[in-house]
Formats: C-alpha cells, structure tokens, sequence
C-alpha cells in the first residue's frame, strides 16, 4: 500500500508539474478550481446540487453550444456522483413514495412513446433529449436532500442566486446582461425566462422561512426585496401578475389555512411589491429603474399588451391542435413553428395530445391532493402559492421547458413526498 501510495503521490505530482508548464499560471489554476469543486461534488454531492439551484438564473452566459449549457453538464456529474454515492453506501432512492412525480414520469414516457409517431428532425430529437434533462433535474431536487432541513439549504441558495443578479445590477448596472431589446435585463437568455427563475427563486425563499430565527428571516426578506427588483428590471408583464395573484390574491381563497397565517402572506407579499413599486416609480434606484416605470404606466389594450398572442400566435397552435388532437406532433415540433406559443397548455397539446395534457393535468391533481396532506399549515400554504405561480405564469409563457420550471417541480415532487411520509408514520412533521 505504501508504494501505491507513493506511485500515486507521484504521478500526481508530474500532471501537476506538466499541467502548469503547458497551460499557464492562470489557465492552470482554473483547472485546478475545476477539478476541486468536481472532486468535492463527487464527495458531497449535495454541494453540486446547490451549486446548479443557485445557477439557475445565469444560465444564458453559461452556453457552450445550442441547447448545451455549462450546467447541464455539471448536472450530469452531480447526478452521477449522487447515484454513485448512493450505491458504495447501499442505499435506497426513494421518490416514488407519492402520486405526484409517477404522473410527472409517465408525461415524459409519453412523449417518448409518440415520439416515432411525430414530426422527426434534428430539433425533435434535441427537444426530446432537453425535456429528460429536464426530468433528471427534478429527480435531483426530489430525491437528494434527506430531509426538510437539507431541502432548505437548497432552497436558501436558490434565493441567493436570484438575488444576487439583483444586487449586482443595483450596484453596478445591467451593462451587457440587457437583451434584444436592450433595454430588459436578460443575462444571455430571454427576459421571460429569467424573470420566471426569479420568480422561482422568490418563492422557494418562503420555505427556508419555517423554524428560521429573526435575523434569517430578515436576510431573506432582503434577498427578496432584490429578486424583486431583478424582477421588475426584466419587464416581465406576465411574471410580475402571476407573482401578484399567488402571493397577495391566492392566499385570501385558501380557506383551509388559518386566516391569520394567509393575512400575514397577503401582507409581507403586498408590503414587498409596494416597496419596490414605489422605489422604481419614483426612481429610488437612479435611472436603472426608469423604464420599469414607464413601462408599467403603459396602457394598453387587451390586444396591444398580449404581443400578438390573441391575433396569431395562440389561433395557429389551436390549428396545429385541431390538425393532430389525440397524439400531438411529437416533442419538439414547436421549434418547427418558428415562434413561442407563450402558453404551457396549448404547447402541450400541440407537441403531445390531449392524452400528454391529461397526464399533465393529472400530474397537478395529484400534486395538490399530496400537498394538502400536510399537517403543517405553513408548508401547505406555500407550496399551493408555489402551484399557482407555475399554473398562471405558464398561462401566458411557455414554462414547462425550463430549468426553472423544473427546479419547482422537483421542490413539489419533495414536500409531497414528505407529506405521504409524514402520513403514514402519524408523527406530525417528524419527517420534515
């Protein structure tokens, strides 16, 4: 063993040694720090894990190739060493304890079953290959932490990586991270797409809430009142109603949770959307806030502000619907359309049927029928927040394709795994 150890003691030295002489002081120590946060997620791949959550809203600068992200490969590793991990210690992965993610699973076995009955070209087979990254991505947030609090580690880090794209900009300026319009924050990805990551992260910041003390309470409330702002700067019209209705309108109609616990939600979420309405209006942020005024003082009509969804875009996929209404045209086939349908349904039935929108549906069915098991009022009320942000920000988006979108599944496919855990041992939160 001694001279093993040696051996390897060596030859590390030596690729250390040529390492340093062919690539250079700098490149040397970025592969250094490459290969040091990859042995540590080999090792704790719950690290890796929070690593891709707070990442989530910078993966526009992280692209490598068309559909090919930095994170996606760096998520392939953590899932390799989470499932590599779990076989050395023998351990057992359990995520299909609830209803919730078996629906979620068969949606996607679905579009893998009509998929050689669909439209094929290159953009189906990336669009079909995207979707079970995507799935890996819930399986990761669902199946790694091993309980509530190890569930709020992520969750607090996924709030950090949203605000902290806030507080750069309030600091230092949008700069290059605005998009096409030039004007909308962007970070190398579509404004919609990073407000609703940040919409994500906001929310996912309320559960890191339960048992928190008062000055961890106070950081998250400032970590929001960021994300916030990243928010508004996207100019994302739609994000900005969805968050609205599930954070200040929804809780009034939630009659099982205990009013004062909903009024305590309705007041915090209309407390933090007033600040930060006011402070852009008013230009409390200098001028990096100007357009986010003006923007939202537009008035427009139904048509105008809708962005020609209720003139083309949405009658041309109820046609494509119509055309093919049982199997769909096949995962993918939208990239064909040349233009974003900005509807999550519509976009399902278009690329699976109404068999894909069913298994969807029942996907939300169930999710709501674990979440409302839970005995702990608190948890209940966010994750139904949490529903009903993904339900309305995917009525005039298309989410359902994205990392963040994913990453929200994956925290629900969790609490209702919790949540029939905690059913059937009878011992209250014990499991949280």
């Amino acid at each position: 063993m001694d001279n093993l150890g040696n051996l390897i003691t060596l030859s590390l030295a030596i690729v250390t040694a040529l390492s340093f002489a062919l690539l250079g002081p700098a490149d040397f120590l970025l592969v250094a720090l490459a290969a040091f946060v990859l042995i540590l997620v080999l090792l704790k791949p719950l690290y890796g894990l929070c690593f891709l959550a707070f990442s989530i809203p910078y993966a526009g600068i992280l692209q490598l190739a068309p559909k090919l992200t930095a994170n996606k490969l760096f998520a392939l590793w953590v899932l390799a060493a989470f499932v590599f991990g779990a076989m050395i210690k023998k351990e057992r992965i359990e995520i299909f304890s609830s209803s919730t993610i078996k629906y979620y699973v068969a949606f996607h076995l679905w579009l893998l079953v009509i998929f050689p009955f669909g439209f094929i070209n290159v953009d189906n087979i990336r669009g079909i290959i995207s979707k079970f990254f995507l799935l890996g991505l819930v399986f990761l947030i669902a199946a790694m932490p091993r309980d509530f609090k190890q569930f709020k580690v992520v969750c607090i880090v996924t709030a950090a990586g949203s605000a902290f794209l806030g507080m750069y900009t309030a600091f230092f300026g949008m700069g290059s991270l605005v998009g096409e319009y030039g004007t909308r924050l962007a970070v190398g990805t579509n404004e919609n797409v990073l407000a609703h990551a940040l919409g994500v992260g906001l929310l996912l910041s309320l559960f890191a809430l339960r048992g928190a003390s008062k000055r961890t309470k106070l950081l998250i409330l400032i970590l929001d009142i960021f994300t916030l702002y990243g928010i508004l700067l996207t100019g994302s019209r739609g994000t900005w109603l969805a968050l609205l209705f599930s954070l200040v309108l929804f809780p009034l109609f939630t009659p099982e949770i205990p009013l004062k616990k909903r009024l305590k939600y309705v007041f915090g979420g209309s407390l933090a959307i007033v600040v930060i309405y006011l402070g852009l209006t008013r230009y409390y942020f200098g001028q990096l806030g100007q357009f986010v005024g003006a923007r939202l003082a537009e008035h427009e009509s139904i048509t105008e502000a809708a962005g020609g969804r209720l003139d083309y875009i949405w009658p041309l996929y109820l046609e494509k619907v119509f055309q093919k209404p049982i199997l769909g045209w096949g995962a993918g086939y939208t990239f064909n359309l040349d233009i974003a349908v900005h509807n999550d349904f519509l976009w399902i039935m278009v690329e699976s049927g109404i068999i894909g929108l069913g298994l969807f549906l029942l996907f939300i069915f169930y999710c709501l029928k674990d979440i409302l098991k839970s005995q702990d009022s608190t948890i209940k009320l966010q994750a139904l927040i949490l529903i009903c942000f993904l339900v309305f920000s995917g009525l005039t988006h298309n989410t359902i394709t994205l990392k963040s979108f994913a990453l929200a599944v994956g925290a629900l496919c969790f609490l209702a795994k919790m949540c029939n855990s905690e059913e059937k041992t009878s011992e209250g939160l014990a499991p949280l």
